[in-house]
């Protein structure tokens, strides 16, 4: 027989093997199961501070990316930009040139008119000199 000292009267009394062991089986199961509590209770604790780190990374990782993708945007923008700037420029630039090439052939085009214009008057005045001398040799 075993003998149990009460922990709150401070009483003695004695048990035999198998109430002894139902005893401590009580004691055991308790302590396990409050053991099993704490340990869950951790676990649990455990995952949740886990899991809020993966969402921390995931977002730190979802934010990169995010910061990427504007920088490249942004970067496409300002070379449409940039494009958009050379065509105006090349399109003004063959404005211009059809301009300046429009005026030296209009130029031309009256240098010519005038050309001929004073051809016309020289050939009649020739023709008009050589009726006077074939009138001045006739009389």
């Amino acid at each position: 027989m075993q003998e149990i000292k009460c922990p709150n009267c401070g009483e003695v009394f004695q048990v035999d093997e198998s109430g002894y062991a139902q005893i401590l089986s009580q004691v055991r199961d308790r302590e396990f199961t409050k053991e099993l509590e704490q340990r869950e209770k951790q676990f649990a604790e455990n995952k949740q501070r886990e899991l809020e780190i993966i969402r921390l990374e995931q977002k730190h990782a979802h934010d990169e990316a995010l910061a990427k993708k504007d920088a490249k945007l942004q970067d496409a923008e300002r070379r449409i930009l940039e494009l958009q700037g050379k065509i105006q420029s090349s399109e003004m630039e063959k404005k211009l040139a059809i301009t300046e090439a429009v005026s030296a052939k209009e130029k031309e085009l009256s240098e010519r008119q005038n050309e001929i214009t004073e051809l016309k008057g020289r050939l009649k005045n020739q023709k008009t000199e050589s009726e006077l001398k074939e009138s001045a040799i006739k009389v």
